[in-house]
């Protein structure tokens, strides 16, 4: 996650991951997925300071860059939101 326009995304990653090892989870496939997403953040808003409802609407629509773009990932962020 070098280069990030938002080191702050990265290092949270970072640390929820660790987190999570420290509790007994893998967290391997979460971690990369993760990773893609600040990446798609980096590269289709550039600067951003902070995760936003439209970064992550793009991602879960499966914009520029992919993202999880699946029908259940979309209908689970519409529940929460």
């Amino acid at each position: 996650m070098k280069g990030s326009a938002n080191p702050g995304l990265a290092v949270a990653i970072a640390a929820l991951a660790a987190e999570k090892r420290a509790v007994g989870y893998k967290y391997d496939a979460e971690e990369r997925v993760l990773a893609r997403f600040e990446a798609f953040c980096r590269a289709e808003f550039p600067g951003l300071g902070t995760v936003t409802r439209a970064c992550a609407e793009a991602w879960l629509a499966g914009g520029v860059g992919g993202g999880v773009g699946t029908l259940s990932a979309r209908n689970r962020w519409r529940e929460m939101h």
